[in-house]
C-alpha cells in the first residue's frame, strides 16, 4: 500500500549504548528503502523491512508482522498466500500499551522458548500467543473506544511451514495491532458533521481513520452511512436516503477543491438540501484536508447548487463573560470586577445558588431553597417565577437554544426535567439513569446532545454523552442510550462536566487516591487528554470558548483561571461562586 503508515524499529547507535525506538512514518513511498523522520535533536535512520528473510524463524516472522503496523501490504508478506488474500485488518484496530507485546509460543500444547521455537525440522506448526494490554479499540467505522485500565487480550497467530520450508502466518484474526505510541502517526481524526432537527446547526461526531490517500473516501462513506446509534435519533442529514459514493470512483482531492462523486439518488435533493449536503461535506473535510470548496457530481456532471441559501452554523460561540453568584445575587464578571445583574427582583430568604444563563443573555435561572426548586428571574419583574421544577439536590440549570431549562434530581428515577420559563414542563425519559446519583447535566450548544455526570450504584463516577430526541415544536422527549467518555483518570467522584467547544468537554473530579479535585479535558471520541493541575478547594467549573476559557471556583469564594500550567486567582473577583457561561 503506497501511502500506508509503517511502524519501524529504529536503532540509534552511540559510542556507549544502543537505544531501540519504534516510530511511524506517514504516507511512506515504496520506491526507496529509507526515509527521514521529523527532527528531534537527532534525525533517526529508519530501517525498512522488505518482508521476511529466507530462513526467518517464527519469532522473526511475528516481529516483522507486528512492525508493519498499518502497512497492510507489507504485513501480508508475512502471511501465507491464502491468508494474505482473506485477511481483513480494517475490521478492528487494537491499540496496545508499549511497543512489543509479550509473546509466547506453543508447540502441540507445550510452551517452547522463542529462540528455539520452530528450529527443529520436524516442527511444522506453532501458535504464537500475544498478550496485549489494550488501551483502545478502533472499529471499522472509525469509532475510537477507550478501554478500562487493566483490559487484557490474547491474540493467537498460527504459523506453519510453507512448501519451501519457510515459516509464515497461516491463521490471523481480522484485526490490526498498533502500539499506542504509533497511534498519533498512523491515524488521523475527522469530525463527521450532521444536522440538528432545525437544519440550522451542524453537529459533529469524531471518527479516526488510517493516514492514507484513501482516507477522504472512507470519511465520506461513513458520513453517508450516518451517525452512531447513540446520536442517530437526535440528528438528521440532508443527503437523500440511499445516497452513496458512485462506485468505483473515489473522493478526489485537488489542492483546495474536493470532488465527491455521488449516486443518482443525490439528484433527488431539492436545491436547499443540496446546499446543506455541501455544507456537511465541507465541514467534515475542511479541518484535516484544508479544503475550501466541495463539488458534488452525478454521472460525471457537477450537481447544480442555488446561488444563495441558508448555510448551517457550527460550534456557536458563547459570551466570554461568565455569570457568578456574589453576595447572594447573580453578578457578571466584567474584566476582573463583579457587577450585580441590574433590576432583578428581591431574592432575600430564597437561598439561591447555581445561576444559569440563557443564550443571548435572554434569561436567568437559579436554584433555591437548598437546591430543591428551580426558578427563573427576569429584569424588572417584581418577584421570581413560581417554582418550575421541585426536587431534591437539583443539578445546576442548563439552557438549550430553544429556551428549555434542564435539571435533574440527584437521585434519578429514570427521567430528567426540561421546562420553559413560561411554565411548560416535561419529564424527559432517561431510563439508563435509574438508580444513579446525578451530579451534572449540560445540554450542548446545538441542542442535540446532553453531557451527564453521575455516580453508579457501585459508587463509580462516570461521564456519558446521550442524544436528545425531540418531537413536535422541538419538545424534548427522551435521551438516547449513552456512550461513555474516557476521563483520563479513574474517577471515584465526578462533581461537574461542562462543554468547552463542539467536541471537547471538561470534567471536575478526582480519583479515590486524591484529595483535591482536578480538571480533566476530554475529547469526545478520542484518546485520553492529560488532566490539568489539581485545584485545592475546587467546587464548581465553567467554560466558555475553548479550554483556555475554563474557570474554577472554590467553596471559599476564589475564582481561578489558567495561566500557563498553573491556576491563578482573579483578585478583584473575590467572593464569586458557581460560575456559568451561556447554556
Amino acid at each position: 500500500m503506497a501511502s500506508a503508515v509503517v511502524g519501524l524499529r529504529v536503532r540509534l547507535v552511540g559510542a556507549l549504548a544502543v537505544l531501540l525506538v519504534v516510530v511511524s512514518c506517514a504516507r511512506m513511498p515504496t520506491d526507496g528503502p529509507v526515509v527521514e523522520g521529523e527532527p528531534v535533536g537527532v534525525v533517526p535512520i529508519r530501517q525498512l523491512s522488505e518482508g521476511p528473510a529466507a530462513g526467518a524463524t517464527p519469532a522473526d516472522v511475528v516481529a516483522g508482522f507486528l512492525q508493519a503496523d498499518q502497512d497492510y501490504e507489507l504485513a501480508r508478506l508475512y502471511l501465507q498466500p491464502g491468508t494474505a488474500r482473506s485477511w481483513r485488518p480494517s475490521e478492528e484496530t487494537v491499540v496496545f500499551a508499549g511497543y512489543t507485546p509479550q509473546t509466547s509460543y506453543v508447540d502441540a500444547g507445550r510452551d517452547v522458548p522463542a529462540d528455539v521455537a520452530g528450529v527443529g525440522e520436524e516442527v511444522v506448526e506453532l501458535t504464537a500467543r500475544l498478550a496485549l494490554d489494550v488501551v483502545a479499540v478502533v472499529d471499522t467505522a472509525g469509532r475510537y473506544v477507550q478501554q478500562p485500565p487493566g483490559t487484557n487480550r490474547v491474540v493467537e497467530l498460527v504459523l506453519r511451514r510453507d512448501d519451501a520450508g519457510q515459516w509464515r502466518i497461516a491463521t490471523v484474526p481480522d484485526l490490526a495491532l498498533l502500539p499506542q505510541p504509533d497511534f498519533q502517526f498512523a491515524f488521523r481524526s475527522y469530525l463527521l458533521y450532521f444536522l440538528d432537527p432545525t437544519r440550522n446547526l451542524l453537529v459533529p461526531e469524531q471518527r479516526w481513520f488510517p493516514e492514507s490517500e484513501s482516507a477522504p473516501t472512507q470519511v465520506v462513506n461513513e458520513l453517508l452511512d450516518g451517525p452512531s446509534p447513540w446520536l442517530g435519533p437526535a440528528v438528521t442529514s440532508a443527503f437523500p436516503p440511499g445516497t452513496r459514493l458512485a462506485s468505483p470512483q473515489v473522493v478526489a482531492v485537488d489542492g483546495p477543491v474536493v470532488t465527491v462523486p455521488l449516486t443518482a439518488s443525490a439528484r433527488e435533493a431539492v436545491p436547499a438540501d443540496r446546499l446543506l449536503m455541501r455544507a456537511q461535506l465541507l465541514a467534515t473535510l475542511r479541518s484535516q484536508l484544508g479544503v475550501s470548496d466541495v463539488r458534488m457530481s452525478v454521472d460525471g456532471a457537477e450537481l447544480s447548487l442555488p446561488e444563495d441559501g441558508q448555510t448551517p452554523r457550527r460550534d456557536p460561540d458563547v459570551s466570554p463573560t461568565p455569570l457568578v453568584l456574589a453576595e447572594g445575587v447573580p453578578a457578571r464578571l466584567e474584566g476582573s470586577r463583579l457587577v450585580p445583574v441590574p433590576d432583578l427582583p428581591a431574592l432575600d430568604g430564597l437561598g439561591i445558588s447555581h445561576p444559569g444563563l440563557a443564550y443571548g443573555n435572554t434569561g436567568l435561572a437559579v436554584l433555591a431553597q437548598e437546591r430543591s426548586q428551580l426558578l427563573t428571574l427576569r429584569s424588572g419583574a417584581d418577584q421570581p417565577s413560581e417554582p418550575l421544577v421541585v426536587g431534591a439536590d437539583l443539578t445546576a440549570p442548563s439552557f438549550d437554544w430553544r429556551g428549555w431549562v434542564w435539571t435533574s434530581s440527584a437521585a434519578s428515577t429514570g427521567t430528567v426535567s426540561a421546562v420553559l420559563p413560561g411554565g411548560q414542563a416535561v419529564e424527559v425519559l432517561a431510563p439508563w439513569l435509574q438508580g444513579r446519583r446525578v451530579t451534572s447535566l449540560r445540554v450542548s450548544r446545538e441542542g442535540t446532545r446532553v453531557l451527564v455526570a453521575s455516580t453508579t450504584a457501585d459508587g463509580i463516577g462516570v461521564v456519558e454523552l446521550a442524544g436528545v430526541v425531540r418531537g413536535q415544536d422541538y419538545r424534548p422527549l427522551r435521551l438516547t442510550d449513552p456512550t461513555p467518555l474516557a476521563t483520563g483518570i479513574g474517577l471515584a467522584v465526578v462533581e461537574e462536566a461542562v462543554w468547552v467547544d463542539e467536541n471537547q468537554v471538561a470534567v471536575l473530579g478526582r480519583s479515590a487516591e486524591e484529595v483535591d479535585l482536578q480538571v480533566v479535558p476530554v475529547d469526545l471520541g478520542g484518546p485520553l487528554v492529560d488532566p490539568l493541575a489539581p485545584v485545592v478547594g475546587a467546587s464548581n467549573l465553567a467554560a466558555g470558548n475553548g479550554v483556555r476559557s475554563v474557570v474554577v471556583s472554590t467553596a471559599d469564594g476564589r475564582l481561578l483561571e489558567q495561566e500557563g500550567t498553573a491556576w491563578v486567582e482573579l483578585q478583584d473577583a473575590r467572593g464569586a461562586l458557581q460560575p456559568a457561561f451561556e447554556g
